[in-house]
């Protein structure tokens, strides 16, 4: 009888044991869940606070002017503080043109988006009227992006400058993929290139700045646009 009892402590003390190392193990899981959660909104709030304070930054030169510019007027208007701009966008108002422009210019470009098969003429195309809808639908949403475009481009401010980096690098893209495709040289196909973004950036400030298309026949107007757009790429081939 001793001994069964002394068996049942020893089996009630391993017991014990086993389920405060499972608690213990549930606790440690649960906290680096907690962390990792944590630090996944951080990152979050700080690219969406980057994009705020990008945002506000060229709707402020949209509205007034480059020298309207200050980390405290960002600073307010972004719901940030001044010392997080120093930290995470620069020193200087430059720096934070710079980001801005930056930031919307290669969304607005869509070259962190672009992933589009070079070895079929139809999935590129496709790919490639995607894109130029999905440019139409972003500048009717944020028009300042392309007035900021056409005032700046080809001025030796800031801006100007970011978009002569963007437009050699959107440019460039293009025409790799068309010489890919079509199996042509980068000087037959750069004219192609450059065509296509002079075509698409005009019309998508049609559609935005001048309000030339019903609100109602968008939809009608983007695939109108597809077609042509497929048209163009073809008959070029």
């Amino acid at each position: 009888m001793a001994e069964s009892d002394e068996t049942a402590g020893t089996s009630g003390t391993q017991n014990g044991s086993a389920t405060r190392d499972q608690a213990q193990t549930r606790d440690k899981a649960q906290t680096r869940d907690q962390a990792q959660t944590h630090d996944k909104a951080q990152t979050r709030d700080k690219a969406q606070k980057m994009t705020d304070v990008a945002e506000v930054t060229l709707r402020i030169v949209d509205r007034l002017d480059l020298s309207a510019i200050s980390f405290a007027r960002v600073a307010r208007d972004a719901k940030v503080s001044r010392p997080w701009l120093y930290k995470y966008v620069g020193k200087t108002k430059d720096d934070l043109i710079q980001m801005a422009a930056r930031r919307f210019g290669l969304y607005l470009a869509g070259l962190e988006l672009r992933s589009p098969r070079t070895d079929n003429l139809d999935a590129w195309v496709e790919e490639t009227c995607s894109g130029t809808q999905r440019l139409f639908r972003d500048v009717a949403e944020r028009p300042w992006m392309l007035r900021l475009y056409f005032r700046f481009k080809g001025t030796p401010t800031v801006i100007g400058k970011v978009i002569a980096e963007i437009e050699a690098r959107y440019t460039a893209t293009q025409t790799k993929e068309l010489c890919e495709v079509f199996r042509r040289a980068p000087a037959e196909m750069g004219w192609l290139a450059q065509t296509l973004v002079g075509m698409r950036l005009g019309l998508a400030f049609k559609l935005a700045v001048d309000d030339f298309v019903e609100e109602e026949r968008e939809d009608e107007f983007l695939a109108l646009m597809e077609r042509w757009l497929r048209s163009v790429v073809c008959v070029s081939g």
